[in-house]
């Protein structure tokens, strides 16, 4: 924030910082902040970038093999054995503008889905597989943004779920809204690390016999529901 104290400034306008200022000046250190000392050794990448998994399902969806899915601002990444597993999603935007807020929301809900059809192929397949697979998000508009979390609950039905919204302060009278801002990114990255977990002891797992074929099992069965209801997951 050393080199942006405008973008706090209440006289501050909407023309004085572009999506980069806010990205690397404000949201990448803040967040990147949250992140050390991480118990699932997350960490936050940015710099409009995509999914290898979601680039796989678009090539495979239009026939392409040089198709790309979304560029995103930012992502909460779990690296494991050279392969980054992403968790949450981020889109940054100068303004609420209605438009970028229709476009960006619509973004980081696909991706999200993405996350979520990620973590069903890694996550036992037990009670808590729906509970467990949930993709995150987070869009801002300026200094101000929300937190949703992405369920998939049935065959190929998703559900994004509001969790916070939250406004950074501008002035020492607005100061105390702080406080909220803080618990709420606190709380995203209790939930962001137990998914962390979750996910790095289900990859590091050692495979037996029986594992491969309960997996097996789970595959005919993910397959019959697919030819029965229409496929558990959409593109």
């Amino acid at each position: 924030m050393i080199s942006y104290p405008h973008l706090l400034s209440p006289d501050s306008s909407e023309g004085t910082s572009s999506e980069m200022d806010l990205l690397s000046g404000l949201w990448q250190p803040l967040l990147a902040r949250l992140l050390i000392g991480s118990p699932a050794k997350l960490r936050l990448k940015t710099g409009e970038t995509t999914m290898e998994s979601a680039n796989k399902e678009k090539q495979e969806m239009f026939e392409d093999p040089n198709a790309t899915s979304f560029k995103i601002d930012g992502r909460v990444i779990l690296d494991f054995r050279g392969q980054e597993h992403t968790l949450c999603v981020m889109e940054v935007a100068r303004s609420p503008q209605l438009s970028k807020v229709h476009s960006d929301g619509a973004k980081v809900i696909r991706e999200a889905k993405n996350i979520a059809n990620c973590l069903v192929e890694i996550l036992p397949d037990d009670k808590d597989l729906l509970y467990n697979s949930t993709a995150f998000g987070i869009q801002t508009a300026g200094l101000s943004g929300c937190i949703f979390s992405l369920l998939l609950v049935a065959l190929a039905l998703y559900v994004a779920v509001p969790e916070a919204s939250f406004e950074l302060p501008t002035s020492v009278t607005t100061l105390p809204k702080f406080k909220s801002v803080i618990n709420t990114l606190y709380e995203l990255r209790d939930n962001l690390n137990c998914l962390g977990s979750l996910t790095r002891d289900n990859l590091t797992k050692r495979k037996t016999l029986a594992d491969q074929l309960e997996f097996i099992e789970k595959e005919e069965g993910l397959q019959r529901r697919a030819r029965a209801n229409g496929s558990w997951r959409t593109q």
